[in-house]
């Protein structure tokens, strides 16, 4: 079941008017924004915010579609103050300590909130260059730089007054209900308008002075209440709908786990020939890795982040290029048919053969085997629960466990005849499709 396009379903019928009935007894939201308006100007006053430079009684021309009667149609720029984030020092290395100050990332942006489990901490002499540049629980942020563009979502309480990266921005509404507009801004109505206000020269972005004039349907404050009920409501059918879906997943994922150690066991095929057992370092090149600079890769190249890789199932979520990303510092080159190891976080499993050259985060760790194994091979191993709890077991740091180049050379990898290894694969991803058949077949 396509539980996002459910999703999105709601929130169109919500912003057209057409989830929740009209009360003729609400106030306006033409008077709304005049109260709108007054408290901005009020702000302005104060200092707290800058004036708009949007021109006085300057009218939308032409509509994208009927609203009720009692809503009306504005400019993001006239219910919100938008403020962008801001980047760390050039050079500058995150904190291994837990400080008071998180500078939040777009990567920690997730399931429309801030995931706290890989927070970053900034020192206090950073945190005085760019302490100005916070969120707060009451704001929305907004991813505005690369291909996550439009992602939006709210602020946890652990979050308040915490630094913003400068690839999001913070969008504080006034007087309104705050999910109603985020809502608004999630439906495809708004993250169309979103694709059609990008720099598409270099790293797509969206400048903010472009943003701040996005068209939003407007209702009464009251309604935006009742609205926000309803769309609640109807999520929470759509996550139950989802977590049958989850539970489906789970056991297959246990059902492949089961797959891989039988595998590794010599229990998947009829055994060949003998088994041997090899120290990894020895039957590959493992922390051998080619470094390059960012400034040194082509535009066009790939360039592989541990965000864009699903954990479990290592699925390329996102194939981005270098002119893509905004990234500083060095990166590892790997070639068609390395076996790519996230050395962080391990127990996320997040290993696969390239299909493809490219260049990747030095947290993962390209792979070339030797004769004696094959690449398809040694990444089944390395994704095996056997191999996971050594890495876990075996890595340090608390808050970010990493593998260490000398642990993993010391892994042990049961090895059998390159014919049988060959055919371990083809069964075990002839079982792994039967697995993945059988989950979309029951969506």
């Amino acid at each position: 079941m396509d539980t996002k396009r459910l999703r999105q379903r709601v929130l169109d019928l919500a912003i057209h008017g057409k989830l929740v009935p009209q009360n003729p007894q609400d106030e306006p939201a033409s008077e709304l924004l005049k109260r709108i308006a007054e408290e901005k100007e009020r702000l302005v006053k104060e200092g707290k915010i800058k004036k708009s430079k949007k021109k006085d009684n300057e009218d939308i021309e032409e509509v994208p579609f009927e609203v009720p009667q009692g809503w009306v149609w504005c400019r993001l720029e006239d219910i919100c103050t938008i403020k962008g984030g801001k980047r760390i020092p050039v050079g500058y290395t995150f904190s291994d300590s837990i400080t008071n100050h998180i500078y939040i990332r777009v990567s920690d942006m997730k399931r429309g909130t801030i995931c706290l489990d890989d927070l970053h901490y900034i020192s206090d002499e950073v945190y005085e260059k760019i302490k100005q540049y916070y969120i707060t629980k009451d704001d929305i942020y907004m991813t505005i730089v690369g291909a996550t563009i439009g992602k939006c979502g709210l602020i946890p309480n652990e979050l308040d007054h915490q630094n913003l990266s400068e690839n999001a921005a913070r969008i504080i509404p006034h007087i309104l209900q705050k999910e109603y507009l985020l809502h608004c801004l999630t439906a495809n109505f708004c993250q169309e308008q979103f694709i059609g206000k990008l720099h598409h020269v270099g790293v797509q972005k969206m400048a903010l002075s472009r943003f701040v004039t996005t068209l939003i349907p407007l209702p009464p404050l009251a309604e935006q209440h009742r609205i926000v009920s309803e769309v609640e409501k109807y999520f929470s059918l759509i996550d139950i709908l989802e977590e049958s879906e989850n539970d489906l997943q789970q056991s297959i994922q246990k059902a492949k786990s089961k797959i891989l150690d039988l595998a590794i066991k010599g229990k998947l095929v009829e055994k060949t020939g003998e088994w041997e057992e090899k120290k990894l370092g020895d039957i590959c090149n493992y922390g051998k890795c080619i470094t390059v600079n960012v400034e040194d890769i082509a535009p066009d190249s790939w360039v592989l982040e541990l965000e864009d890789i699903e954990k479990d199932t290592a699925r390329i979520q996102n194939r981005i290029s270098r002119q893509e990303r905004e990234i500083k510092g060095t990166r590892h080159s790997f070639k068609k048919g390395d076996v790519l190891y996230s050395k962080l976080r391990t127990y996320l499993n997040k290993v696969l053969v390239a299909k493809e050259d490219g260049f990747c985060t030095t947290e993962i760790i390209p792979i070339k085997p030797n004769e004696c194994i094959t690449a398809e091979y040694l990444c089944h191993v390395m994704r095996s629960k056997y191999f996971v709890d050594y890495t876990v077991q075996c890595g340090y740091g608390v808050k970010m466990p990493r593998l260490s180049t000398t642990d993993a050379k010391k892994a042990i990898i049961p090895l059998p005849p390159l014919a049988e290894q060959n055919q371990i694969v083809t069964k075990i991803e002839e079982l792994f499709t039967q697995l993945d058949n059988i989950a979309e077949a029951l969506k």
